[in-house]
């Protein structure tokens, strides 16, 4: 099927046979691909678990504290949000904490589920190879790993842009330390946080992108004109994961596509390695697998 683009302008009106092919189109029943099936009753209800799971993180409790007239000033002093809630990340240890390899991963209670079988398995992969993870707790997903606000692709929660105030509570909980390889790793939009740490800070040797949301709006671009400071770069993707009927998304494949692209010509090791099924498929082996790679090169 020819796919047909048209910028239009903001001023600028449709035309007559714009208007009609747009009708002709409403009237066509999506087309569903045979290696893509819709996603199954059972596929929805845990992607609206997840969602429902995080917005309830969300609403915490309400706490009241009595604070001298001293420390109210100071606080206004700093400026407008002083009186809102401070976001505190647990940061959960596994492995050998004196390891000379530090693995640093943000995740949600989803991936804590899995965490434990995630080490295991790049214990595995690297031949037993003597590390320690470093698993930083996500308050609000959307919010905090976004690297600039942007409009909701998915349920009605937009992207609060709020990954720099998560970079920097990162580095401050995971300080730097030059006798020890540490590299900064994800799965979803976690993975695409990694990668836009290593642009931000040179603290971080490899960036371990499972399956990122290279899809987010303006990412790309933003890769082209910055320059990444970590040396080495694993990108994965599903098979399936480009084959969604959702705009803003179906552009990962050709957005990974493009990013391997940029890292290459900027001289960065790269691999884009594909992996079988959706999105949702084995998170916890594709994020193993690409901080395997790392070990395993260095």
């Amino acid at each position: 099927m020819a796919i047909k683009k048209y910028v239009l302008s903001a001023d600028q009106q449709l035309t007559e046979e714009q208007i009609k092919m747009i009708e002709e189109a409403g009237k066509r029943l999506p087309v569903i691909d045979d290696d893509a099936p819709e996603l199954t009753d059972a596929q929805l209800a845990q992607m609206r678990r997840a969602h429902e799971s995080r917005q309830a993180d969300r609403k915490g409790q309400n706490v009241t504290l009595s604070l001298t007239p001293q420390a109210i000033q100071k606080a206004e002093a700093m400026g407008k949000g002083y009186n809102e809630r401070t976001t505190v990340r647990p940061v959960l240890t596994y492995g050998d904490p004196d390891a000379d390899v530090l693995l640093v991963q943000m995740v949600d209670d989803h991936d804590m589920e899995v965490i434990e079988q995630e080490v295991s398995c790049i214990r595995e992969l690297t031949g037993g190879q003597n590390f320690c993870l470093r698993a930083v707790k996500v308050d609000n997903w959307n919010d905090d790993l976004s690297p600039w606000p942007a409009p909701a692709v998915f349920g009605k929660e937009d992207f609060g842009g709020g990954a720099e105030e998560t970079l920097a509570y990162l580095l401050e909980k995971v300080p730097a330390d030059h006798t020890r390889r540490t590299f900064i790793g994800g799965y979803s939009l976690a993975g695409l946080f990694a990668l836009w740490a290593a642009y931000r800070t040179d603290r971080f040797d490899g960036v371990a992108a499972a399956s990122p949301s290279v899809w987010f709006p303006g990412f790309t671009d933003y890769m082209r004109r910055e320059e990444i400071h970590a040396g080495a770069v694993y990108l994965s993707l599903g098979d399936r994961e480009e084959k969604t009927r959702n705009p803003v998304m179906a552009q990962v494949g050709n957005a990974i596509r493009e990013a391997r692209e940029i890292l290459t010509k900027a001289g960065t090791a790269c691999i884009l390695e594909w992996n079988q099924g959706n999105h949702f498929k084995e998170p916890d082996i594709r994020t193993a697998k690409a901080f395997a790679w790392l070990l395993n090169r260095s």
